[in-house]
């Protein structure tokens, strides 16, 4: 079967919907991009520690990888087996996006990536509306800015990509990665 797959799509896809149940039909390790990149407070990781922890995680032999941060992509499609782009209207991902945070402010921390919800749990810090205004705008601009980086930097590396909606059934992506690796007739 597969052993590295990528999962990638606008912020408010359904990337993580997907991928956790995915990784555990493929009986791989799930990684989510945000929990590990996002700090207590919103705060962001040092740029060579990230791409550090990144690079060794995309060197182990089995990992679903959910997350965009499209600067850090071929590090990740250096070894990506396939890559699955999660396809959702840009109004619909801006809504997700907005829902969310109001979910968090309203206490459901297990919408915030990892030490986010460690740190608004401890009463440390609100959640940012920084942050939440340029996930907005990310998702309303993703199709036409960051989508085509996110292509080009696949082909590049020969990555086989399958567009999934987040409403496919896992077994149904499954089956369609298998066709798609059959006809790429890559390990």
């Amino acid at each position: 079967m597969v052993n590295r797959v990528l999962v990638l799509g606008s912020p408010g896809s359904g990337k993580s919907t997907l991928a956790r149940p995915l990784a555990r039909q493929l009986y791989v390790p799930y990684v989510s991009m945000d929990d590990h990149y996002w700090g207590r407070n919103w705060q962001r990781p040092d740029g060579s520690e990230w791409e550090s922890w990144l690079s060794r995680k995309a060197r182990l032999p089995k990992w679903l990888i959910d997350g965009n941060h499209a600067r850090t992509l071929s590090l990740r499609a250096e070894h990506a087996e396939i890559a699955l782009i999660v396809e959702a209207h840009p109004v619909l991902c801006a809504w997700r996006i907005i829902w969310r945070s109001v979910q968090i402010r309203r206490g459901r921390y297990e919408f915030a990536p990892a030490l986010v919800a460690e740190g608004l749990r401890a009463r440390e810090h609100n959640s940012s509306s920084r942050e939440l205004r340029s996930l907005v705008r990310l998702a309303l601009s993703f199709r036409r800015q960051t989508l085509p980086h996110v292509l080009e930097t696949l082909e590049a590396y020969g990555v086989p990509i399958l567009v999934v909606r987040n409403w496919e059934s896992e077994d149904t992506i499954i089956a369609r990665i298998e066709d798609l690796l059959k006809e790429a007739k890559r390990p």
